[in-house]
């Protein structure tokens, strides 16, 4: 009889661990759905060379979540204004404390941008440039277009592989980081 209690009494304990290890890992799935922002040392470790970017990153219950990105630089004596827009779609499985997440490339939409018009649009140059100096000018002005449209298509490629590197994640910890946060591995830092 004594056995008996002991076994009965074990099953008890072994079921209402199972139950409350369940119960937050649902709490803690719970708690990562919703919006977030990266946090500005999740922004600066990638590197996207833009004077301020804004993030908004979207996990949903069915296991899928959706990176926006949008920044720009301000404009220099020698640089253009720039700007940038990226999203990212992927998936996640959230299992116990660890993420692990895909994201395929052709699900990355990358643009970049610049304030500066392209040459060929402005009539004032291509009606003269027959004139040597407005020959100089126009030549001048299209070389600093197309290598502004050179760097940004670089600079495209940059973020998408960026994105890719850092948010495919192979079960990384996720753990909280204060009252409102989280923390994906060691690089990824959300706040609500």
């Amino acid at each position: 009889m004594n056995t008996f209690f002991i076994s009965n009494y074990s099953k008890r304990i072994i079921t209402l661990t199972v139950l409350f290890v369940f119960s937050l890992h649902l709490t803690f799935a719970q708690q990562l759905v919703g919006k977030w922002k990266c946090a500005e040392e999740t922004l600066k470790e990638m590197e996207f060379n833009f004077t301020k970017v804004k993030s908004k990153c979207t996990f949903k219950k069915n296991g899928t979540f959706t990176l926006v990105l949008k920044g720009y630089s301000m404009k220099g004596v020698y640089t253009p204004y720039r700007y940038m827009s990226a999203e990212a779609k992927g998936k996640y499985i959230l299992n116990g404390n660890t993420i692990t997440s895909t994201i395929d490339a052709k699900d990355i939409e990358v643009g970049v941008g610049t304030d500066m018009e392209d040459p060929a649009r402005d009539e004032s140059i291509m009606d003269n440039r027959d004139v040597t100096g407005n020959r100089a000018e126009w030549s001048y002005a299209n070389g600093r277009y197309e290598t502004e449209l050179f760097n940004g298509k670089v600079q495209e490629q940059t973020i998408r592989e960026r994105i890719l590197e850092m948010w495919t994640w192979d079960g990384l910890p996720v753990s909280p980081n204060g009252s409102n946060g989280i923390n994906i591995g060691d690089v990824i830092k959300l706040k609500k």
